[in-house]
């Protein structure tokens, strides 16, 4: 059990935490911490950080004693290390991460014991990571991991891998790949490298992801107006733990030791990847990173990226993001070194390729650390740092990859070929259009932030100039299937957020009305817990699907003819007359609720958006005709309702601009119908076998047939935009009656998709 190395001579020194020993003990600083001023608090947490610090140091120098006094002591210290970890393997389980107390937890090492470890080890990895110009860093065996241990029969001497080799790896392998390499030694630089990050994954790693939750958790109490004063010493306690875990976690040179630590990792993993796969021996020199990164289509994935644990990854995910929630002030020293530029490094060559890192929520949770180098962070202390962060969005040598790269892992997250919840993918794109979620406010976007740099626009424009090029391509353009999926997002989460703001009218009503007073107090309960739950889920749909639209607002003004464009225009109109509708038709009274803003529902902003959106796309004859065509939503009324609206929030001038609008959509209404008495007469070979009207873009089949290009499956874009089609479905060895055109059940071959 990994609980019994407390009671070994160097676990007994671990132990010695401000931490409590056990799961479920209450804290033994921060009582009551809401009684007592800020100031108090920051007292108990820097007398804490001394006294960490001190152990700290005392234990690492006991470490480094046995690894230098003989051969024998330093392979009982690193064997010691091997069987803990493996014995805590445990502490990465899902159930750990829950809080569940009692017996499982009892059974292995608690949370102070495993920080200390990790402390410890960063400081023995200083050597050969506090300088990467050193290149030391290179000494590390990309293929330790998949190496025998040492103490098992034909195992690899200096291997201690005990646990390592069912680990997932960046890039999977299988039965089918070739053998994967292994050295026949290995230093010790490479076992501490491995052993530092297994005991971050398992100490520090599991004590962030926990003060997150802690937090959450407290965010959900704070924010809950029925949270009695029963709930109150629990509340205390749960401060009190979260005020510790934080002070155990941040201390200042264990933050800047883990940093340095993780940079080192980013340049190591970057050197590795990008290695020429014939090259089976690590990398002895740094390379510069630069363009053009290998293309993913052609690449093979290096064998090493077959070796190295996802856990490294994780690590770094997870210790930035809690450095940027809790430790702003430690960015000025993350800003003199040079972490930034190796972590934007490692961001652009990992999270746009699949074939270095095949797991898309890993990719996507890269995302994320893009908040860290934003020069608008709420967490930047501003001065140099914010100049750093400038430089490293426009001057990087890698930089001009970065809005590929962040529509190639929002397209992917839709693509996973895995299990993924429909609202996941959400969290998942979160970070990508919004730099940081929480449940009082929404922070800048990395998307806008890139789309106000000429550089960043200019590539975006780049690549909807090539998707517009290949419209009709059997491959859909990135650009195109980013916007494609950006739509359903918008549809999607603006729905949601109407249904949920209705729902809570409605149950607004029956507290109001007195219908909740002859219920049961477990019923009460029940109601309240669920009306809670819906207002969060309204709270975060609303404010989710608002920086959508914002990002199709910037968009629409800067590249109109994407959403004009055949393939978009259809749904792009009968979008917006749906949520126009909505907002400003007979139902809007159906979303009315009490305290709107608390919910982040402002009808008035969301009228004024979208109309925006109506203004960059009128001018097009297209898309006034999709729009007048829209049997479900539109109205003559529409636009003059919408004006009335926007004139009530004080945009006037918007609302001359909406009048135009409809006057346009008017015309283009009048045009069509005037076309269709003039064709009435065509005949009925040009009209559209299944809706009897005139075919604007007709076709004949080799069967002679006419048939409209769009209708047919051969020629269906939106089919090939959503994945369903491509042009290996339709090259066929032996037609089947269900593989015969529909229309003249000839063989439906290649030669029809283009």
């Amino acid at each position: 059990m990994g609980r019994s190395f407390h009671k070994t001579p160097l676990g007994s020194l671990l132990s010695i935490s401000s931490l409590p020993d056990h799961a479920g003990l209450p804290s033994p600083f921060f009582d009551k911490p809401s009684s007592k001023p800020g100031h108090i608090h920051k007292d108990t947490e820097k007398s804490i950080w001394l006294a960490q610090r001190n152990i700290n140091i005392r234990i690492h120098k006991i470490f480094y004693r046995l690894l230098k006094v003989s051969s024998q002591a330093k392979d009982g210290l690193l064997s010691w290390l091997e069987s803990c970890l493996q014995a805590n393997r445990g502490r990465a389980g899902i159930w750990h991460l829950q809080g569940i107390e009692g017996g499982l937890q009892s059974i292995y090492a608690s949370d102070g014991f495993m920080i200390n470890l990790g402390a410890v080890m960063l400081q023995l990895a200083q050597p050969f990571t506090q300088d990467v110009k050193t290149a030391k860093i290179l000494k590390v065996d990309p293929t330790y991991c998949k190496a025998r241990p040492m103490k098992e029969d034909g195992g690899v001497p200096g291997a201690y891998t005990k646990g390592f080799e069912n680990l997932s790896t960046l890039v999977p392998h299988s039965e089918e790949d070739s053998v994967l390499p292994h050295s026949q030694q290995y230093s010790f630089i490479s076992s501490c490298f491995f052993l530092t990050h297994r005991a971050l994954h398992l100490g520090m790693q599991v004590a962030q992801q926990k003060l997150s939750k802690l937090s959450q958790e407290l965010g959900r109490l704070h924010q809950n107006e029925s949270v009695s004063e029963v709930m109150q010493p629990y509340v205390e306690a749960r401060t009190a733990d979260l005020l510790s875990l934080k002070a155990a976690l941040f201390e200042p040179h264990l933050t800047e030791s883990l940093l340095q630590f993780l940079g080192s990792t980013t340049e190591w993993m970057v050197q590795i990847s990008l290695s020429p796969t014939n090259q089976l021996t690590p990398p002895t020199t740094l390379q510069e990173v630069k363009l053009p990164l290998p293309d993913e289509e052609e690449e093979t994935p290096h064998p090493f990226l077959q070796c190295i644990p996802e856990f490294l990854v994780e690590n770094l995910t997870e210790a930035i993001s809690s450095v940027r929630h809790y430790t702003a002030g430690l960015l000025d020293a993350a800003g003199d070194s040079a972490i930034l530029s190796q972590l934007m490094s490692f961001i652009v060559v990992f999270m746009g390729s699949s074939k270095r890192m095949s797991n898309p929520h890993l990719r996507a949770q890269l995302a994320s650390c893009l908040e860290i180098l934003l020069p608008e962070s709420k967490n930047s202390s501003g001065g140099l740092l914010i100049g750093l962060q400038e430089q490293l969005f426009q001057s990087h040598p890698l930089s001009s990859q970065l809005v590929p790269t962040l529509l190639n892992v929002f397209v992917s997250i839709e693509m996973t070929g895995q299990n993924v919840a429909f609202e996941e993918k959400f969290g998942y794109r979160r970070p990508i259009i919004l730099t940081n979620f929480h449940t009082d406010i929404f922070r800048y976007e990395v998307m806008k932030y890139l789309w106000e740099l000429p550089r960043h626009r200019q590539r975006f424009t780049e690549l909807a100039t090539q998707a517009l090029s290949n419209m009709e391509s059997a491959r859909p353009p990135l650009f195109l299937r980013f916007v494609n999926l950006l739509i359903n997002d918008a549809i999607y989460l603006l729905d949601e957020g109407l249904s949920y703001m209705s729902q809570l009218r409605e149950s607004q009503k029956e507290r109001d009305g007195g219908e909740w007073d002859s219920l049961t107090p477990a019923q009460r309960e029940s109601r309240e817990r669920s009306f809670q739950n819906m207002m969060l889920l309204a709270r975060f749909h609303n404010n989710l699907g608002s920086h959508t639209i914002q990002i199709l607002i910037r968009l629409t003004k800067e590249i109109p003819q994407m959403f004009t464009h055949s393939t978009l225009v259809d749904r792009m109109a009968a979008m917006l007359n749906y949520f126009l509708y909505t907002l400003v038709g007979p139902k809007q009274r159906n979303l009315k609720v009490r305290y709107m803003e608390k919910y982040e529902f402002r009808p008035g902003e969301m009228v004024s958006d979208i109309c925006t959106i109506y203004t960059h796309l009128f001018a097009n004859s297209s898309f006034c005709l999709a729009v007048s065509s829209d049997g479900r939503s539109y109205t003559p009324q529409l636009f003059s309702q919408a004006s009335d609206v926007l004139c009530r929030v004080g945009r006037g001038l918007l609302a001359e601009e909406m009048q135009e609008v409809g006057l346009a959509v008017v015309a283009a209404g009048k045009a069509q119908a005037e076309d269709e008495d003039i064709a009435a007469e065509a005949p009925e070979e040009f009209l559209d076998p299944i809706m009897s009207h005139l075919m604007t873009d007709p076709v004949i089949l080799p069967s002679s047939k006419i048939c409209r290009r769009a209708s047919h499956p051969c020629f269906h874009t939106n089919l090939l935009i959503a994945g369903y089609l491509s042009a290996h479905h339709l090259v066929l060895q032996s037609p089947s009656p269900d593989e015969m055109m529909c229309y003249s059940r000839m063989s439906l071959t290649s030669d029809f998709s283009t």
